[in-house]
């Protein structure tokens, strides 16, 4: 038996712009669903590749006038950053594949092993499934992609003789 990985995007269009989004309104970006179909198999894991990067704490800091001493500030003092990006992952039926929760719990960083959120859900055809997603606070709007790990059944291949 072996693994697979399917993916679906989350934002990718927010790939198309650049820095400083001029003209781009990430309101629009902050809540949506996308739909994507997994192939016949057991559903292993869950994991989730942020196409955003990771900035520091004072280039994170939208800065409100009169700026900051920087000098004689931290980035606790000078400004509150906070976010929740709330997931929500169904199948066809609309029932939950997980529990609503935060990103971060899908990035291979906050996860013991570093490998996937562990799920145990067999899928006995091709399953359609709907990712939710709800931005609250200041976060950046979800932009990756979720890979699926899916164990196949009934794998045809002979990779003894490959």
């Amino acid at each position: 038996m072996g693994l697979l990985y399917n993916r679906i995007q989350v934002n990718p269009k927010l790939l198309k712009h650049k820095a400083p989004y001029t003209g781009v309104n990430l309101d629009d970006f902050n809540t949506g669903q996308v739909v994507g179909t997994l192939p016949k198999g057991k559903l292993k894991g869950i994991y989730f590749n942020d196409y955003v990067q990771n900035l520091g704490a004072w280039e994170k800091i939208d800065y409100q006038e009169p700026k900051p001493d920087l000098q004689n500030a931290s980035p606790r003092n000078v400004s509150f950053i906070a976010g929740h990006n709330e997931i929500i992952i169904k199948d066809t039926r609309g029932r939950l594949i997980t529990d609503p929760v935060d990103l971060r719990d899908y990035k291979r960083n906050n996860m013991v092993d570093k490998s996937a959120k562990c799920i145990s859900l067999d899928l006995e055809h091709n399953e359609q499934l709907t990712i939710e997603w709800k931005t609250l606070g200041h976060n950046f709007p979800p932009c990756g992609e979720f890979i699926f790990v899916i164990e196949e059944i009934d794998c045809k291949c002979d990779l003894d003789n490959a």
